[in-house]
């Protein structure tokens, strides 16, 4: 990932940066074939729809569906990483479903994945975007470190009178048959003052992510969550 900081961003003022940065990449367990990706419609939030490279394969994934999502399970090869999709059956149901995505929610979903024999369209993506997270964080309560006359950073430097003046976090995925990309790199600029097979009979589901979806990257060993995203267009 480049260009993280806009050269633009820096001044006088600034003292240094402190930059945070996470690096994935990964192969599928079971990789989607080339030859049969084909662009198919995807339709928006907004209503219309975009032709996009949706991507195919029958197999068996970890799988569950209520009434209102499907989630399936998409696992990475020879690692305990995994990528799991949710995918609202109402094709403007992202709303709904981001409301209920808690913790709790999160793991009641995973907790009811099961074995089961899923044809799979999905579509090819990248995502990229860059946040400033000043606001978001002064309104989870950190305040103090924003203010000139209020932050105290004496742990870190001798110079008195430093405070947070931006912290940027910029994202990138890419998504295509072989496997998952994904960066994401956090920059703070100090500134001074101023379960069992199924018989073989069964039906496979079907699951086909052609509208909005949310999507998470995880460490199933250890639970930990590295990505959370969301997708509702795929080319931009």
């Amino acid at each position: 990932m480049t260009n993280v900081l806009d050269p633009n961003a820096l001044n006088a003022l600034t003292r240094f940066i402190l930059a945070n940065a996470i690096y994935f990449k990964a192969n599928w367990q079971t990789h989607f074939f080339e030859a049969l990706t084909k662009d198919e419609p995807f339709y928006l939030l907004g209503g219309g729809d975009i032709k996009v490279p949706l991507m195919r394969r029958t197999g068996r994934h970890n799988y569950f569906e209520s009434s209102q999502l499907q989630a399936l399970e998409l696992s990475y090869k020879d690692s305990e990483l995994s990528m799991f999709v949710f995918l609202p059956k109402d094709k403007k149901g992202l709303a709904e479903v981001e409301k209920t995505f808690i913790c709790d929610s999160f793991k009641e979903w995973l907790s009811k994945l099961e074995p089961k024999e899923v044809v799979v369209s999905f579509p090819k993506f990248k995502l990229a975007d860059t946040f400033e997270l000043q606001k978001t964080l002064m309104g989870l309560g950190i305040k103090d470190a924003f203010s000139q006359a209020t932050a105290d950073f004496t742990k870190v430097s001798d110079e008195k009178e430093i405070f947070l003046s931006q912290v940027i976090h910029k994202t990138y995925i890419d998504v295509d048959e072989e496997g998952t990309e994904a960066a994401a790199v956090t920059v703070i600029a100090m500134a001074a003052g101023a379960r069992p097979r199924p018989p073989e009979n069964e039906e496979p589901k079907i699951f086909i992510a052609d509208h909005p979806f949310l999507f998470v990257i995880r460490h199933n060993k250890i639970g930990t969550i590295l990505f959370v995203g969301r997708v509702v267009n795929p080319l931009e």
